[in-house]
C-alpha cells in the first residue's frame, strides 16, 4: 500500500511540475563539458562543446537534487519553454543562443502526412536508420524514404557510413543545420550534396533558408522555403523574417577544406563605376549628401534595403562612417556600398516561367503562382505588417495544387464557400479577378514598388 501511494504521489507531482521529492523541475543551460552524458529522450550522446539542456529535479524529501541531459530538440515539458527564459541562457556564446532558439522553437513541428514528406531541415523529424543488414523484398539495400535515385542512393552510402562528429563538419563547412541525432545529419548531408546547400535568405540576409518538400521524389530540391527569422544579439531576441518562395538558387555543396566562393568580387565589381565621382562634390561634414548618393545607388542595385526614407539613411550613413578612416578623410563610397551589400543583399525576384522539367503540371498551376508570388513580394516589402498573409497565401497555393488537382477551377468565390480548403473571401476575389482579367492589381503594384 505504502509502494502504491508513493506511485501516485509521483505521478501527482509530475503533473505539476514538480519532482519526486515534491521539489520543483527547473531548466538550465550550458555547453556540454564532455562527450559522455547521453541525451535522456533519444539515448544519443551529447557532443562536447554543443549547447545542452538539463532538467534540475529537487528531491526535498530525501535532501538532494539530480539533472537530467537532453539535446536542445529533445528536451520535454508539459508547458510552453522559451529559450530565452532558461537559466544559463546568457552566458553561452551569441551563436550558441541562436542554435537553442531555433531548436527549442522548432521541436514540435509536425510534417504533412498527406503526401508523406519528409523535410530534411527538419531537426525533430527522425528518419528511420537503414542497416545494410536488413535488405528489402528484391534482395536490394533498404534506404529511408527520402532516399530516390542513384545520385542520392551514392550520397547516402557516403554519408551513413561517417560519425557524427564528421558528418557535422561537412554541415559546418556548408553552414547548414547541426542538430539532431546522426540521421537526421545524414538526411541534410544527404539532400545537400544531390541539390545544393540551403542559402541564407535574400530578404533579411541573416537567416538561413529551410525547406519543407510538398512531394517525396521529383522536387529537384524546390519545395517550400521559408526563413525562420534569426538571433540579434544586440536586442537579445529573435528576430522574424517571413520571407517564402517556392523556388530559390542552392549554391553547390563544399566538402571541409575546400575554398569558399569568391563573394567579394562580384560585390566590388558592383560597387565599382562611375557614380563614386558624385562624392568629389560632396563635403567629408555633409553626412546626409553621401547617405542620399549612396542610398541612390543601392535603390539602383535593387538591394533590400528599407522602403523606409529615414530609415534607408541611416543605414547608409553608418556604412559610409566605418569605412573611412577618420571625420575628416574623404567618403570611400566604393567599399561603403560593398559593406551594404554585404547586409542587404539585392532582392532576388522569383521566377515564374519554370523550365520544362518534363513534370505534368495541374490545371491550376498558373493561378497557384500568383499566390506563391503574393507571398514572395509580401515576405521581402513589408514582412512585419503582413506576416499573417504569408501563411494564407501559401495555403491557398497548396490547396490548388493538392485539393483541386484534377479540374480546372472555375469560381474563387465558390471556393471560398467551401470548408477546410484555406481559400477564404479575399483570396476567392483574387482568383475571380485573374479568371476575368489575366492579372491581379495586388500583385502588379507590389511589383512596381519593388522595381522602384
Amino acid at each position: 500500500r505504502e509502494r502504491a501511494w508513493r506511485r501516485g504521489a509521483l505521478r501527482h507531482a509530475r503533473r505539476r511540475g514538480r519532482g519526486p521529492g515534491g521539489g520543483m523541475v527547473q531548466l538550465v543551460t550550458e555547453l556540454a563539458k564532455s562527450g559522455r552524458a547521453k541525451c535522456k529522450k533519444c539515448k544519443e550522446s551529447i557532443e562536447a562543446k554543443t549547447v545542452r539542456v538539463g532538467k534540475v529535479v529537487e528531491n526535498v524529501e530525501a535532501g538532494f537534487t539530480s539533472t537530467q541531459w537532453f539535446h536542445p530538440q529533445c528536451v520535454t515539458s508539459r508547458g510552453p519553454v522559451v529559450a530565452e527564459e532558461i537559466d544559463g541562457y546568457d552566458e553561452l556564446p551569441a551563436h550558441e543562443q541562436a542554435v537553442l532558439v531555433d531548436a527549442i522553437a522548432n521541436r514540435k513541428r509536425k510534417v504533412a502526412k498527406s503526401e508523406g514528406a519528409a523535410s530534411p531541415t527538419s531537426p525533430k523529424k527522425k528518419i528511420k536508420k537503414a542497416s545494410k543488414d536488413a535488405p528489402s523484398g528484391d534482395g536490394t539495400p533498404a534506404y529511408p524514404t527520402y532516399v530516390h535515385g542513384l545520385d542520392m542512393e551514392e550520397a547516402y552510402k557516403k554519408y551513413n557510413i561517417m560519425r557524427a562528429p564528421e558528418l557535422k563538419d561537412v554541415l559546418r563547412t556548408n553552414k547548414q543545420l547541426l542538430g539532431g541525432v546522426k540521421a537526421e545529419l545524414v538526411a541534410r548531408c544527404v539532400d545537400g550534396e544531390v541539390f545544393g546547400a540551403l542559402p541564407i535568405c535574400p530578404a533579411c540576409g541573416k537567416g538561413r533558408l529551410r525547406v519543407k518538400y510538398v512531394k517525396v521524389t521529383g522536387h529537384n530540391g524546390q519545395g517550400e522555403f521559408s526563413c525562420p527569422g534569426w538571433f540579434d544579439s544586440e536586442i537579445g531576441s529573435r528576430v522574424s523574417c517571413g520571407f517564402t518562395s517556392s523556388k530559390v538558387e542552392r549554391p553547390a555543396w563544399r566538402q571541409p577544406g575546400d575554398l569558399e566562393p569568391d563573394d567579394g568580387a562580384e560585390a566590388a565589381k558592383a560597387a565599382g563605376g562611375d557614380w563614386t565621382k558624385a562624392f568629389d562634390d560632396i563635403s567629408p561634414t555633409d553626412k546626409k549628401g553621401a547617405a542620399q548618393a549612396l542610398l541612390a545607388r543601392a535603390r539602383e542595385l535593387r538591394l533590400s534595403v528599407s522602403k523606409d526614407e529615414h530609415k534607408g539613411l541611416v543605414d547608409c550613413v553608418q556604412r559610409l562612417v566605418a569605412t573611412r578612416d577618420s571625420s575628416e578623410a574623404p567618403w570611400k563610397p566604393a567599399e561603403a556600398l560593398v559593406a551594404l551589400q554585404k547586409e542587404f543583399p539585392p532582392i532576388a525576384p522569383l521566377s515564374v516561367d519554370d523550365p520544362d522539367d518534363g513534370e505534368e503540371k495541374g490545371p491550376n498551376e498558373d493561378i497557384a503562382r500568383i499566390f506563391d508570388e503574393l507571398a514572395h513580394w509580401i515576405g521581402i516589402l513589408k514582412p512585419e505588417n503582413y506576416g499573417f498573409k504569408l501563411g494564407a497565401y501559401k495555403k491557398v497555393a497548396t490547396a490548388l495544387r493538392t485539393k483541386y488537382a484534377t479540374e480546372r477551377v472555375a469560381s474563387g468565390k465558390a471556393l471560398a464557400k467551401e470548408k477546410n480548403n484555406g481559400i477564404g473571401k479575399a483570396s476567392g476575389e483574387k482568383i475571380d479577378e485573374f479568371l476575368s482579367t489575366g492579372q491581379v492589381a495586388a500583385l502588379e503594384t507590389m511589383k512596381a514598388e519593388a522595381q522602384g
